[in-house]
């Protein structure tokens, strides 16, 4: 009995957020074919769109989740009241919190593949789109609103800020290496393609005995034998956050979790977005279920549903109003994104312990 139950929560569980994951997608896909049907007629190649929409269900994924557990959520839970379900496994000795165990367990199934498409899928699909949409469609990109120099932390928590980088020359133009807040170098141009890099055109500049900055020395040519620049880090720092994998982000947060400069948050900022965010499944679940398990004598599914897809809707928006706020420095990364889902956790945890 005990196994029979949870195969069969597990099974109806799992088809019904499949099948509202399609019909939302699938939802998507006719209106934004209907918005673009001039890029259809245009460029009619099935594959093409096929491959387009695939690269876009994997970015549009960590967004419809949530609204498909919730929804998945409301049907099973009311149905298997509908039915007597829960009165007959609750009677015979299975508690509420066991009760909803294998439809946390398919909720997680589902988190997990987020985590793996924001690691493999993700990056590939946003590049791909990308791609498409500046050589096959023909649009120009949004430029970055977050305005400042490129930067680049070091091993040895030394920083470089440059203007422009050349990735097939290995050069970086208009550069200061911060040895720290008393030694810095700014180079014309750095050449990292040598065995040590070769800066041309150096300023040497020290901080004297009256704590102001002044240039001690320069030189034409020099080659900086302590000076390591790893070329995974600045591919992976000159690549947009959205091209990321996870883990390559967590290394460049490894290297900014002592700073405090605008890419430092941004990329605090976006680190932190992604590894919660697929955790708002978790809540759209658990909410319709308080619900549903308790015992009234009518159950108006409908305005459940309403109000669980308005709540997820807005607070969806406020985590990523957290995120904005975090990105551009009005809050502490920190602050921004986790009081939030402090907040929702606490609220979560209070409920779980009624059932």
């Amino acid at each position: 009995m005990n196994k029979l139950y949870k195969r069969y929560l597990f099974r109806e569980f799992a088809s019904t957020v499949i099948f509202f994951l399609l019909s939302f997608y699938t939802l998507y896909i006719v209106i934004d074919a209907m918005a673009h049907i001039d890029l259809i007629a245009k460029h009619p190649q099935a594959s093409l769109w096929l491959s387009f929409y695939t690269a876009s269900f994997f970015k549009r994924l960590d967004i419809l989740l949530p609204f498909a557990v919730a929804l998945s959520s409301c049907r099973v839970c009311n149905k298997m009241q509908q039915n007597g379900e829960i009165v007959a496994l609750l009677a015979s000795g299975i508690s509420k919190k066991a009760l909803l165990r294998p439809l946390v367990l398919v909720t997680l199934l589902f988190i997990t593949t987020v985590f793996f498409s924001y690691e493999w899928g993700l990056p590939r699909a946003i590049t791909f789109i990308d791609h498409v949409e500046a050589h096959t469609f023909h649009k120009t990109k949004k430029s970055d609103p977050l305005p400042g120099l490129n930067e680049i932390m070091l091993d040895d928590n030394s920083k470089l800020v440059f203007s422009d980088f050349d990735i097939e020359k290995k050069e970086f133009y208009n550069i200061f290496w911060i040895r720290s807040a008393n030694k810095i170098y700014y180079i014309k141009k750095l050449d990292f393609s040598t065995k040590y890099p070769t800066g041309y055109y150096v300023e040497h500049i020290l901080r004297n005995p009256s704590q102001v900055l002044e240039k001690v020395s320069s030189f034409e040519k020099w080659e900086f034998k302590t000076l390591k620049i790893d070329e995974n880090t600045v591919k992976n720092s000159l690549v947009p956050l959205s091209k990321q994998k996870l883990s390559n982000l967590f290394s460049q947060f490894q290297l900014y979790v002592t700073s405090n400069s605008p890419k430092a948050s941004s990329i605090k900022a976006y680190l932190f977005h992604k590894a919660l965010f697929p955790f708002l499944s978790f809540f759209a679940l658990l909410y319709p279920c308080y619900f549903f398990l308790q015992f009234r004598r009518s159950q108006p599914i409908l305005l459940v549903s309403l109000f669980t897809l308005s709540l997820l809707f807005g607070y969806s928006l406020l985590l990523h109003a957290g995120y904005v706020l975090a990105r551009f420095q009005v809050l502490l990364p920190s602050v921004a994104i986790f009081t939030p889902w402090l907040l929702l956790s606490g609220y979560t945890f209070t409920q779980h312990r009624k059932l």
